[in-house]
């Protein structure tokens, strides 16, 4: 009788259960999202909607990424896939420097012997030039410890833009970006094979340049004069040197001594209306050059528009930004921005024009961190607050004045963590990617979709956009790397993580179950995946671990020769590893039978670490159901 009344209680829990007194019933089940989708009795996850960490995991739909997931791209169709890698460019290094500065010179130059685009970077001190192969020594005087920062103005005289640098002392330094290939030499003539006036070299003041011997010396030569392709009245003797044919030939770069005064110590520059924007990190003053000449920082009394100019803020100067063609922000100390302006003298004649400047409210340590966090992304000025926060100052709609929004607040916990010291931030491809240098850490977030993908471990301390590709520059070698290209690091394998957020059926007072679990997936033949089904909170019921293997054709759908390539739907994020153009993969669909574990909530987590591996999940999911057995061990 007591076995008969104890299996009538168990049935009728089940009914219960079934219509929903204590638990949903299975067809009722919801995750409260459109990327989840039920077919039939599985509750399939089929996209995802970002990389999130304020949240608990537990609480969010299960369509998001969470704290754990790391080296996988959501790509342009929202699903996961490996990211893709990145290879040396330039010559390797043993040395353990990182790479302290670097800047992109888009100049007006360009001819068919001279790019539009010059690349540079500074290590250990030394300003390098890059080749097609290499990086060449520029200029070995710069601060071993501070870096370079670098703005760009045009030169009047030499009817040509010139790229201005300072680097912690009282020097503006300039270089023309002249660059050619040495051709011959006589006592006092050194002949290149481009012209020179098409090469960027100086026609004016003090000029000199650089050519690299054949022991792999730079040898350095003053010159007054140019014709054609040879410059003239050359000192010294070029030929006591040994120079090979095409050895590369550069402009000096030029020091301008006590500029903008003696004494000051010039740490940032911004070009604004052609007008030299320098700040000190020891000082509250800021020095504006005339618009005519960046060398002059002199001004009347009242000031007259386009000559120099003198401010004088409220702390050191930590970096400048411009949001616009008209207005500069400059950070100052740790939580003071204003905005700078220069405006028509009130009652004066229109030539006569003072500054304006306007302090932002912001609260207390949401200045930047550093000139290098700072950045301009469209029509916004986005920097990293010593707050630890990605903060967006921009126009609104409906608001009279910019706002900031701090946008990094979805993965709060991940910014509060992380250590930004020497960071940088990049925009590319409608994308903003900063650096966390000592984590290892990229931060990236999709301007378009508003959303943030997981963290990138790489050790990027440098950021560069050179011929539309991305640039990582080392941070314990002085090393640089085209990134997001093929599917190693450098021959290193990528540990990938994809960890989703917790599935509780849409009820976390109820216990549920399934006996199978369904993965649907793009696998290369030499990539193995492991999927992880964590019960209960980390796994604290237990754990499954099974494998996919790519070359198992138990489970494997592979296309036929014959299909086009461009029918398979992978995505199309440059990000990724899976591409387009790349080849066509197998399709891994699989049921994996489970023995059903009685659980509140479950994690997956689909996860690989070798060389060139390549996966793109397109769905997963349980067949989740709800459990007849009431939770009697926490029923008290």
């Amino acid at each position: 009788m007591e076995k008969s009344t104890s299996l009538m209680k168990k049935i009728s829990l089940s009914i219960l259960a079934l219509f929903g007194f204590f638990g949903v019933g299975y067809g009722l089940m919801n995750f409260s999202s459109g990327a989840v989708e039920s077919r039939g009795e599985y509750q399939i996850i089929a996209g995802v909607r970002g990389y999130v960490t304020k949240t608990d995991p537990t609480s969010l739909p299960p369509d998001y990424l969470v704290a754990g997931s790391q080296n996988v791209i959501i790509n342009d169709q929202e699903r996961i896939e490996t990211r893709a890698g990145y290879t040396l460019s330039g010559q390797a290094s043993t040395t353990a420097k990182a790479v302290q500065s670097d800047f992109v010179w888009r100049n007006s130059g360009a001819t068919s012997t001279v790019s539009s685009e010059i690349f540079l970077r500074q290590v250990h001190g030394i300003l390098q030039f890059s080749t097609s192969t290499q990086f060449l020594d520029l200029y070995e005087q710069f601060s071993s410890t501070t870096p370079a920062r670098y703005a760009t103005i045009w030169n009047d005289n030499e009817l040509i833009d010139v790229l201005l640098m300072v680097n912690a002392s009282s020097t503006l330094f300039e270089w023309s970006g002249g660059i050619g290939t040495y051709n011959a030499s006589a006592a006092t003539t050194i002949t290149i094979d481009e012209t020179i006036d098409r090469a960027r070299f100086w026609f004016a003041g003090t000029r000199r340049i650089r050519v690299l011997d054949t022991s792999g010396v730079w040898r350095e030569f003053t010159y007054t004069g140019t014709s054609g392709n040879q410059f003239t009245s050359v000192t010294p003797d070029p030929t006591t040197f040994t120079f090979s044919d095409n050895a590369p030939v550069v402009q000096s770069v030029r020091s301008n001594i006590n500029k903008p005064i003696i004494g000051y110590t010039s740490d940032f520059i911004k070009v604004l209306n052609n007008q030299a924007w320098i700040g000190s990190d020891g000082s509250r003053m800021v020095y504006v050059s005339k618009d005519t000449d960046y060398t002059d920082f002199t001004f009347s009394s009242p000031r007259v528009t386009g000559e120099g100019a003198l401010l004088t803020f409220d702390d050191a100067t930590i970096g400048f930004e411009s949001p616009d063609d008209e207005k500069m922000l400059v950070f100052s100390g740790k939580d003071k921005i204003y905005q700078v302006s220069f405006v028509i003298f009130p009652g004066s004649t229109s030539d006569r024009e003072v500054p304006r400047i306007r302090p932002l409210l912001v609260s207390s340590g949401q200045g930047a961190i550093s000139q290098e966090l700072i950045a301009k992304i469209k029509q916004a000025v986005i920097w990293v607050n010593n707050n630890k926060e990605l903060v967006e100052f921009g126009q609104i709609e409906n608001l009279p004045a910019p706002q900031s929004v701090a946008v990094s607040d979805p993965i709060k916990p991940d910014f509060a963590d992380a250590d930004f010291t020497n960071g940088d931030i990049e925009f590319w491809r409608n994308q903003i990617f900063i650096t966390a240098p000592p984590d290892g850490k990229i931060f990236i977030f999709d301007i378009a979709k508003r959303f943030w993908q997981p963290p990138q471990i790489m050790g990027i301390r440098r950021l560069s956009q050179f011929g539309d590709l991305l640039y990582g520059h080392g941070q314990s070698v002085p090393e640089t790397y085209k990134l997001f290209t093929g599917l190693n690091d450098n021959a290193n394998p990528i540990e990938a993580k994809a960890h989703f957020a917790y599935i509780n059926g849409g009820r976390r007072d109820a216990l549920k179950n399934f006996n199978r679990y369904f993965t649907e997936i793009y696998l290369a033949s030499n990539t193995k995946v492991n999927v992880s089904i964590l019960y209960d909170w980390l796994g604290a019921n237990g754990t499954v671990i099974y494998e996919l293997d790519g070359s198992d054709q138990t489970f494997l759908y592979n296309p036929e020769e014959s299909a086009a390539l461009g029918t398979n739907p992978l995505g199309t994020n440059p990000l990724g590893g899976l591409t387009n153009t790349s080849i066509n993969l197998p399709k891994y669909r699989r049921f994996k039978p489970i023995v059903p574990k009685d659980h509140f909530e479950f994690q997956i987590r689909i996860e690989s670490n070798d060389v060139d591996q390549a996966w793109q999940l397109l769905t997963t999911g349980a067949n989740l159901q709800m459990s007849p057995n009431l939770p009697s061990r926490i029923i008290k």
